[in-house]
């Protein structure tokens, strides 16, 4: 199924996934096994009917190939065994769903309690029973962390995020206690922070408030073998295009609010992040900039100017970021020594995603249980 530019009238945002792979497989052998696959929105002229879809590309073909979907979705969760297998996350909405990849089809939807929505993020357990997901309570905005049963996605119990507008979770290299960004709420006079949760006893282990009172918490990626980076929007209640934040915490609760570097620059949301050895990518998609930092120092080591960059990752080899943005739903390459663009973009990808996920450097990090820390 393909449209053509005049029938590519917009593209939302929805996560955007890199999967590095050979054929249907998941155990890429060379940089040229690269697709990609994102979500988007899109707006066909001769139905006049909006359509979700998720979008499966080659690079090296500069060819796509597109999934309806029931929803626009924003976070993924690979199954540590059956890795075919993707949960999808839709933020601030009642969607999810499972999608094998080797079929191209949605297999089971998720569903959650009447009062209760996605907030975007999810994980699984270490031995793939059980699906953790990040929901909040409508009407008080209470973060919650909501357990089903990864076989048939049956409710199985809930804990507390330990904070409000709960988003991101990731484990850490315990495989027992999830890292979970809380939003924040001015209605609940609950800041933002950073909180780490017992999986097992779900009982709160430590709490990383936000060192800005005028920024929320995001999303996250491991830093150091002892710290995090933390990447937010305006904190609820503050002007959107007021400035974002890029902070780093070490385990010790240090903690620098590193975006100051470039304050009067970096107005609106810190959107994805992604780590290199001791360099950081972000993007910044109300600045119109993607930044790189040295988180060690840390300091600004480049920035560099695209429309709207939403999604970030590395490709298998290390060689260069991917990033995606614009409102044409560009991939473009980046070189992770000199931050140059390599090569032309590619455009009407259908996959202006808010995040970017290397599969195969996912599947490495379920391999080797590389948490967080």
């Amino acid at each position: 199924m393909s449209y053509t530019r005049r029938q590519f009238l917009e593209i939302f945002s929805a996560t955007t996934v890199l999967l590095l792979t050979e054929g249907c497989g998941y155990a890429a052998t060379k940089s040229t096994d690269d697709l990609i696959i994102g979500g988007g929105q899109y707006f066909d002229l001769n139905t006049r009917q909006a359509h979700r879809v998720l979008s499966i590309v080659d690079i090296q073909k500069a060819k796509y190939e597109l999934i309806d979907l029931p929803f626009l979705p924003h976070g993924i969760a690979m199954h540590p065994t059956h890795r075919q297998h993707i949960a999808l996350f839709e933020k601030k909405g009642a969607g999810a769903c499972l999608v094998d990849i080797k079929t191209k089809k949605v297999i089971k939807t998720i569903t959650t309690k009447a009062g209760q929505h996605f907030y975007g993020h999810g994980q699984y357990s270490p031995d793939g029973q059980i699906l953790y997901c990040t929901e909040n309570r409508l009407k008080d905005e209470y973060g919650l962390v909501v357990m089903r049963n990864a076989n048939d996605m049956t409710f199985i119990g809930e804990f507390p995020t330990y904070g409000a507008n709960p988003h991101e979770c990731q484990w850490l290299a315990d495989g027992k206690t999830l890292a979970i960004t809380n939003g924040g709420s001015l209605r609940r006079n609950s800041p933002p922070s950073v909180t780490y949760v017992n999986a097992i006893s779900q009982k709160l282990v430590e709490t990383f408030p936000i060192p800005n009172n005028k920024i929320n918490a995001g999303h996250l990626a491991k830093a150091t073998k002892e710290g995090v980076i933390v990447v937010s929007a305006p904190f609820e209640g503050y002007a959107p295009k007021g400035s974002g934040g890029v902070t780093f915490f070490k385990k010790d609760h240090k903690k620098t609010f590193m975006s100051q570097d470039i304050k009067q620059s970096i107005q609106g949301e810190a959107l994805s992040v992604v780590t290199l050895d001791n360099i950081a990518g972000v993007t910044h998609p109300d600045a119109n900039l993607v930044t790189f930092w040295d988180i060690n120092k840390p300091q600004l080591l480049a920035k560099l100017s695209f429309e709207k960059p939403r999604g970030i990752a590395l490709t298998q080899d290390h060689r260069y970021f991917i990033l995606s943005y614009g409102k044409s739903a560009s991939i473009q390459l980046i070189d992770a020594k000199t931050f140059i663009p390599y090569k032309a973009p590619m455009n009407a990808m259908f996959t202006t995603g808010s995040h970017i996920y290397s599969l195969a450097n996912t599947a490495k990090k379920l391999d080797t249980y590389g948490g967080l820390y």
